[in-house]
């Protein structure tokens, strides 16, 4: 693996806080349930480009979204099951 240069670590930086901040909105606003949704799926897919073009690693994103959902305060079985499906879609485009 290359060394990442300063621009290409804040590049990433400012992604990650990117996905932390909106990773929100590929979730139905009361189910919590990944992308069921056009504008959720949407919102997914624009996510996950800008996660593959920064160098975003499946894991950096499924640890953003398990955070995001165990916040939720939904039980545990939900929060693996809507982790699962997160982590399927973006596994498509990141490693």
């Amino acid at each position: 693996m290359t060394n990442m240069t300063d621009q290409e670590k804040i590049d990433k930086f400012d992604t990650l806080e990117t996905l932390r901040t909106r990773i929100g909105g590929c979730f139905g606003d009361q189910d919590k349930i990944f992308a069921s949704h056009t504008l959720d799926e949407g919102r997914a897919k624009e996510l996950r480009k800008l996660a593959e073009k920064n160098g975003i690693s499946l894991s950096e994103v499924q640890d953003i979204v398990a955070g995001y959902l165990y916040r939720s305060g939904f039980y545990a079985e939900h929060v693996k099951e809507q982790t699962k499906k997160a982590s399927d879609f973006f596994a498509k485009k990141l490693s």
